[in-house]
């Protein structure tokens, strides 16, 4: 049933990519920077990749504060969406980058 249920969050994070406005605008945008705006982004990326997995990582790692099983599941569920779309975004900058 895990598994069922993974795959589906990754359907569902791909359908919402794949429609983004926002990433659709993103897009356009990395078209216009050159070479060492592309790469000032990239590592911005890297880092809001990083806050992005020691947010989750202190979130799940809290001693003396007990989280439903519910919160857990929703914050991970968002996690894998804040993450897709950071590595979307990293994507389409090495797409120009490299292109």
């Amino acid at each position: 049933m895990a598994v069922d249920k993974d795959q589906a969050l990754a359907e569902e994070i791909r359908l919402e990519l794949e429609n983004s406005q926002e990433l659709k605008e993103y897009a356009q945008r990395v078209k216009t920077m050159g070479k060492d705006e592309l790469e000032a982004e990239l590592a911005r990326l890297d880092d809001a990749l990083q806050d992005a997995e020691d947010e989750m990582k202190q979130m799940i790692g809290q001693t003396g504060v007990h989280l439903y099983a519910v919160q857990v599941e929703a914050s991970r569920e968002e996690f894998q969406r804040e993450m897709a779309r950071i590595n979307e975004k990293k994507r389409l900058v090495n797409e120009a980058l490299t292109g």
